[in-house]
């Protein structure tokens, strides 16, 4: 396609028949701003965005009408897919312009008629994140924050407003990209993270290579199992934990217990080996939470403040091969280590410190952390649907470098 071809695609009627519009879902720490405009029977809610002017691009616009409605800076984010919803539910495609870099997240399309003629009207829509302090602006009455669980149950009326006050009373009624974003929560939930699958093949492809099998691979891949069950539960409650990096410090914490790997790099405590196997092979950025696994950084000192490093501890304590819970799991130690009982005893004691602090930072009952560490631990696979937290998180794992 030529660049003018791509200019005149980009136009807001590239053709008589369609019209090309632009919205955006506006992300931040998993929650969604959205645009409201009150008349006399109704709040409706809409994507910020709207049509490019002459001679513009559809992310011109897009920026543009980031600035008019809500006085923000937009950063589109490149999606890894595009989700289509055209003309309830056919499953014809739009061809997308080639310039649509970074890629939208969702493309729909309504089919209208004028006058006994047939139009497209095509909206591109992106999640985006941004600069600056969300006001409304122009003719837009309050912007509101949406949580992606409550969109994808649809409950707007727990949607919290910027500026004026909202009305009691008045239905709430999204529309256009903001009524879509609905269905696309929901299929986008369902699909798995494409990144944390190429971790975990990643991180099992060098399990593999190192032999590891029997007991050890059994509990490497519990932990992975129950850590990313809870820490999702983490997540959702605004800790910034990268799902990537928590599957390849469970699944590879104990590599260092293989022959191979002690063959290789020299004798010394588990941990430390299996550091020294990361380093070799690129995982520098689990290294830290790896060495730290192990009973004596939480009486030591080593332990930190790193939801990584608290994380793979706690939930290597309590799954062996499947979940024990801290009692049954540390009973195992003390009969393993009669020698060691006063130490094994204080470790539990902070354990359960540890575990309190965990489960008040993802908003549940400690019973209720174990119930998912213990599912989690239970279920066939990871549960590795992606979320409604925003892809800020650092990742420095090779496969998320594409190595």
């Amino acid at each position: 396609m030529s660049n003018q071809s791509l200019r005149e695609t980009l136009k807001p009627l590239d053709a008589p028949e369609r019209t090309w519009s632009t919205g955006s879902f506006i992300v931040r720490d998993g929650n969604y701003l959205f645009a409201a405009v009150q008349d006399p029977e109704a709040v409706r809610i809409f994507a910020v965005g709207g049509r490019p002017e002459p001679q513009e691009t559809l992310l011109e616009a897009l920026r543009r009408e980031g600035q008019e409605e809500a006085d923000i800076e937009l950063d589109p984010i490149d999606a890894p897919e595009t989700f289509f919803l055209l003309d309830n539910g056919v499953s014809q495609r739009v061809v997308l312009p080639e310039a649509l870099t970074p890629r939208p997240a969702l493309v729909w399309k309504n089919t209208f008629t004028i006058r006994e003629h047939f139009f497209d009207y095509v909206c591109c829509v992106w999640r985006a994140d941004f600069s600056g302090h969300p006001k409304p602006r122009a003719e837009i009455d309050y912007l509101l924050w949406i949580s992606g669980q409550d969109a994808a149950e649809d409950r707007w009326e727990r949607a919290r407003s910027i500026g004026s006050s909202r009305p009691d009373g008045l239905p709430l009624l999204p529309t256009g990209s903001a009524g879509h974003l609905i269905t696309w929560e929901r299929a986008r939930r369902e699909a798995p993270d494409t990144s944390v699958q190429r971790t975990i093949a990643a991180a099992r492809q060098l399990l593999d290579e190192y032999g590891a099998a029997g007991n050890l691979r059994r509990h490497s891949e519990a932990v992975m199992r129950g850590a990313i069950a809870a820490g999702r539960r983490l997540r959702a409650e605004g800790v910034q934990l990268d799902l990537s990096s928590v599957a390849a410090a469970a699944l590879l914490h104990d590599v260092g217990r293989t022959a191979r790997a002690e063959s290789e790099t020299g004798p010394g405590e588990h941990a430390e080996i299996s550091a020294r196997v990361l380093r070799r092979h690129g995982w520098d950025g689990i290294i830290p939470a790896v060495q730290h696994h192990m009973l004596p950084a939480i009486t030591d000192g080593p332990l930190g403040d790193e939801p990584l490093e608290r994380l793979l501890f706690y939930v290597d304590k309590v799954i062996r091969e499947e979940y024990l819970g801290p009692e049954s799991r540390f009973a195992g130690f003390t009969e393993r280590n009669p020698d060691r009982a006063d130490e094994i005893l204080a470790v539990r004691q902070r354990l359960l410190a540890l575990e309190e602090e965990l489960a008040e930072q993802a908003g549940l009952r400690v019973a209720d952390l174990r119930r998912i560490c213990f599912l989690g631990a239970l279920s066939r696979e990871p549960d590795i649907r992606r979320d409604d937290t925003a892809t800020a998180a650092h990742r420095d794992t090779p496969a998320s470098r594409g190595e």
